[in-house]
C-alpha cells in the first residue's frame, strides 16, 4: 500500500510541476520542451532507482556485519528503502502548498 501511496502522491505532484513548465513554451520551442521533460524524467528515474539500491545494499551490509541472516538482513534493506520512499512521499505532499505563482502581484487574477 505504501509503494502505490508513493507513486500516487509523486506522480500527482510531478504532473503538476510538468504542467506548469510545459504551458511556457510556444510554437516551436514546444517540442524541445517535451524532449527535455522526458529525458529528465528518464534520468531522475534512474538516478532514483540507483539511490534506492545503495541504500538498500547498504543497510543489509550493515545488518549482516551486526550478525544478522542474510535473508533477514535483506528485508531489513528493503524496509530501509521504503521509509526513505516514504520519507520522499511526505515531502512531495507538502511542497505543492508552498509553489507560489512569483509573476502575479497580491490581489491580481488569473
Amino acid at each position: 500500500m505504501l509503494v502505490s501511496l508513493a507513486i500516487g502522491v509523486i506522480a500527482l505532484v510531478l504532473f503538476i510541476w510538468r504542467q506548469l513548465r510545459l504551458d511556457q513554451p510556444t510554437g516551436p520551442k514546444i517540442p524541445h520542451g517535451t524532449a527535455m521533460n522526458n529525458t529528465m524524467r528518464q534520468t531522475s528515474g534512474a538516478m532514483a532507482i540507483a539511490l534506492l539500491l545503495t541504500v538498500m545494499d547498504m543497510h543489509a551490509a550493515m545488518a549482516e556485519r551486526t550478525g544478522i541472516p542474510a535473508a533477514q538482513a535483506s528485508v531489513s534493506g528493503v524496509q530501509a528503502s521504503f521509509r526513505m520512499v516514504a520519507i520522499v512521499c511526505v515531502i512531495c505532499l507538502a511542497a505543492p502548498f508552498f509553489i507560489r505563482d512569483r509573476s502575479r502581484r497580491p490581489g491580481q487574477k488569473r
